[in-house]
């Protein structure tokens, strides 16, 4: 399966209110979008969902999404109730990564990003953490945007990216959930991003 990659955006009733969350900003010549007609479940599961922002391909087995980039997952198992988590594959150079405040590694908790801050090239606040990386700040009903870097296998550059996602209200082993990505963009000359921002270009509403 694969997300739409075209300049076209259509947002359906159940859509409405996170659409006019997302602001607009003048078209630039290096911004990709992804607005999926309805939101991507996430399933709750250790695999989760595996996406490639490049090719907009998404699948819940990695074997099945050649160069993914984003693998947000439940994360809790028998002795532990992490629920709602996000990873990053490994690639050379190995600086991909969800923005995250705390310490490196697998207790690294994925920030809940404001509609306009900046997904920087160098974060003054917090890193880019590419282990497991907790979602803490997404465990509970809502919309938010997180912001990563990952590096796009048609360019062979680090790009810097927001994703908005939907969390759910559930607890426990399940907090987050029931979970799905709404959109996301990215900026593919490596620049910073501005969150929640799309060029107007990509945007046209409707309501089914």
């Amino acid at each position: 399966m694969s997300l739409p990659l075209d300049a076209s955006t259509h947002f359906r009733a159940p859509l409405m209110c996170a659409a006019l969350l997302v602001m607009s900003q003048p078209a630039t010549a290096f911004m990709r979008c992804s607005f999926p007609p309805q939101p991507i479940a996430i399933p709750s599961t250790m695999d989760g969902l595996y996406v490639n922002f490049v090719t907009g391909a998404v699948a819940t087995t990695p074997r099945d999404v050649p160069g993914w980039d984003f693998n947000p997952f439940n994360y809790s198992s028998s002795s532990t109730n992490y629920a709602l988590a996000f990873f990053v594959p490994d690639p050379p150079p190995s600086l991909v990564g969800i923005l995250a405040t705390g310490t490196p590694g697998n207790t690294a908790v994925a920030q809940d990003l404001w509609l306009g801050a900046t997904v920087p090239t160098n974060p003054v606040t917090g890193f880019y953490n590419r282990a497991i990386t907790r979602g803490t700040n997404f465990q509970t009903a809502g919309v938010r945007y997180l912001g990563m870097r990952f590096l796009n296998e048609d360019t062979g550059s680090l790009n810097y990216a927001w994703v908005q996602i939907s969390s759910g209200n559930g607890t426990g082993a399940n907090a987050g959930f029931p979970a799905s990505i709404i959109n996301y963009c990215y900026e593919n000359d490596g620049s910073s991003i501005t969150v929640g921002f799309t060029p107007v270009g990509l945007q046209s509403f409707t309501i089914d």
